[in-house]
């Protein structure tokens, strides 16, 4: 699980088989998020991931 401060978290791994009928895995690396009223004005974070 990747923690993104102290009230966001992500889990690392998906599976989406029953999604797409495929065996992949996908790793969670990185989450960008926004905090701001509008995409031009406030403060965009990024969590990376350890593995990275």
């Amino acid at each position: 699980m990747l923690i993104c401060g102290s009230d966001s978290r992500f889990v690392l791994h998906m599976t989406l088989t029953s999604l797409t009928h495929s065996s992949r895995i996908y790793d969670l690396i990185v989450v960008v998020t926004h905090n701001g009223r509008t995409a031009h004005s406030r403060h965009y974070m990024a969590c990376l991931s350890k593995k990275m």
